[in-house]
C-alpha cells in the first residue's frame, strides 16, 4: 500500500507540497530523536516501548527489525531503544487494526467508510494494554500519531509527560 498512499498524498499536494510534506515529516523526527537522546540513559533495562499499529502478535521485534531495515525512522529508533534494553510491547489489537486498514483503503479508493469510534475503541485499547504491562517502577515511551487520544484511558497513577510539545513550543 506504500506506493498508493505516496501516490495519492502526490496527487493531492503536488510534487512541491509533498516534497514540503516529507521535509516537515523529517524535522518532526529529528526533534524525536533529539529530545529523546537528551532524555533517556544509555541502558533502557526498565523502560517499555509501546508504539500504535503495532499489533499484539508474537512478532513485534521481527516487524520492528523489518521496517527498520526499509528506512523507517520510527521503527529505527525503536529497535536502537530495544538494543539499548527497553522491552518492546505489543500495543494494538490486531481486530482493530484490520478495520482501521480497511477504513483507509476505502478512504483512498475515495469509498465511504463509517468510522463508528474506532480510533476511540483504539486509544481505548491501547490505555488499558499500557495499564495491564507497565509496572509501577517502569517508563513508558508510547509513540503515537496525532489523531489518537490514549490520555483519558491511562490509570490515574501513570504520570503523562509530552516533551515534544514542550521542545515545539520553546522552539518555535
Amino acid at each position: 500500500m506504500g506506493d498508493a498512499v505516496r501516490n495519492r498524498k502526490i496527487e493531492q499536494l503536488g510534487w512541491k507540497g509533498w516534497r514540503e510534506s516529507n521535509a516537515k515529516i523529517a524535522r518532526g523526527w529529528d526533534l524525536i530523536e533529539t529530545t529523546l537522546w537528551s532524555r533517556v540513559p544509555k541502558v533502557l533495562t526498565r523502560v517499555r516501548i509501546y508504539q500504535d499499529s503495532l499489533a499484539i502478535s508474537g512478532r513485534e521485534i521481527a516487524i520492528v527489525e523489518e521496517l527498520a531495515a526499509k528506512g523507517s525512522r520510527n521503527f529505527r529508533l525503536i529497535k536502537e531503544l530495544v538494543a539499548r534494553g527497553a522491552t518492546l510491547v505489543g500495543t494494538e489489537d490486531p481486530r482493530l487494526l484490520i478495520k482501521h486498514l480497511h477504513a483507509v483503503k476505502a478512504s483512498y479508493l475515495g469509498q465511504r467508510f463509517q468510522e463508528g469510534g474506532l480510533m476511540r475503541e483504539r486509544d481505548e485499547f491501547i490505555g488499558t494494554r499500557i495499564n495491564a504491562t507497565l509496572l509501577d517502577d517502569e517508563t513508558g515511551l508510547l509513540f503515537l500519531g496525532q489523531l489518537h487520544s490514549v490520555g483519558a484511558f491511562l490509570a490515574p497513577d501513570i504520570v503523562q509527560q509530552f516533551p515534544l510539545e514542550e521542545n515545539r513550543s520553546s522552539h518555535g
